[in-house]
């Protein structure tokens, strides 16, 4: 999180200097950056969420099925995606 107030802080600076010729931020530019921390922190848990989904077991039991259970049971995920359309 702290990288990202740093980025917008600096941005924001940026675009001030570019404008006013000034340093530091504005009392504008402490609220913009107090609206976009906000909005960060309250979204943080979904957006700055890193995890690694692990799926071994389940590419070994695919791997361990007959064609004709990967019929009844659909695991091929992308093939069920493209025959949807959902591309399109």
């Amino acid at each position: 999180m702290e990288g990202f107030t740093s980025s917008v802080s600096n941005t924001i600076r940026k675009q001030e200097r570019e404008i006013n010729n000034e340093g530091g931020l504005s009392i504008k530019g402490k609220r913009k950056l107090d609206y976009f921390v906000s909005v960060a922190t309250t979204y943080e848990p979904y957006t700055f969420f890193q995890a690694r989904f692990e799926n071994t077991n389940t590419t070994s039991l695919i791997q361990e099925m007959s064609m004709e259970e990967r019929k009844v049971f659909e695991f091929d995920i992308i093939f069920h995606v493209l025959k949807r359309n959902y591309f399109q």
